[in-house]
């Protein structure tokens, strides 16, 4: 049988529920930023930091490397594959990553958001001159301004630092109905925008490239039992 070819680019989501994950499966320098952090903000950073060795080994075949802040505080893979980028997000237990590589990798954001009614108020400060809340339409206003403020924080993360304000990232539809957004940045080239949908929660997942990502959902026990040492790369 031939084996599988990885995805260029693929979205892991994992609930934690009420585990924490243990920190003995990050490098090095990845358990002494932790040490910085205390509480709910350290469960959660670990958390997605293991969800995100799991992706980058699905995505890249190979193990190893630690994701720890650029800069601009952005996750980034130190050490690892050659030509992966990582994006995180999270929410309440639930920890997303979006690995990406070879021509997709560089840009790339995720967002994760629960559907929240209030989001409406919102819209103002994030569209655009001339930019129309109906580029996400056939949803209900306050779904629709939550597809928003994901699409638009997914954009951010993609393009680091090349805008403060969500509303420079400005969202546009084909007539064909893919959605893209055009950066912040004068000459940059558009990227696409892709939406996932699942139990009161939108993701959106900002890349260079129109290649659709696949998804995967796994469990806290699939991604420790993956992690651990000499446990073989699927």
């Amino acid at each position: 049988m031939t084996p599988a070819v990885p995805p260029a680019s693929l979205v892991v989501s994992c609930d934690w529920g009420a585990l924490s994950g243990p920190e003995d499966l990050l490098g090095d320098r990845e358990r002494a930023h932790a040490a910085l952090l205390h509480g709910p903000r350290r469960t959660e950073w670990v958390r997605t930091r293991l969800t995100a060795k799991l992706a980058v080994r699905r995505v890249s075949g190979e193990s190893g490397g630690e994701i720890l802040p650029d800069r601009h505080g952005a996750p980034c893979l130190v050490a690892g594959p050659a030509s992966v980028t990582v994006s995180l997000a999270h929410t309440g237990s639930l920890a997303v990553c979006a690995v990406s590589r070879g021509d997709h990798a560089g840009t790339l954001g995720v967002d994760v958001e629960p559907f929240d009614p209030r989001n409406e108020i919102l819209l103002p400060r994030l569209l655009g001159h001339d930019e129309e809340p109906h580029v996400v339409g056939g949803l209900s206003p306050g779904v629709r301004a939550t597809v928003l403020v994901s699409c638009k924080e997914a954009a951010f993360k993609a393009c680091r630092g090349a805008s403060r304000s969500l509303r420079d990232h400005r969202l546009w539809r084909c007539p064909d109905g893919r959605l893209w957004v055009r950066p912040a940045v004068p000459g940059a080239p558009d990227l696409r925008m892709f939406l996932s949908y699942g139990a009161g929660l939108v993701t959106a997942l900002c890349q260079s490239g129109p290649r659709t990502p696949a998804y995967l959902r796994v469990t806290p026990g699939e991604v420790l039992a993956e992690l651990r040492p000499g446990a073989p790369v699927r």
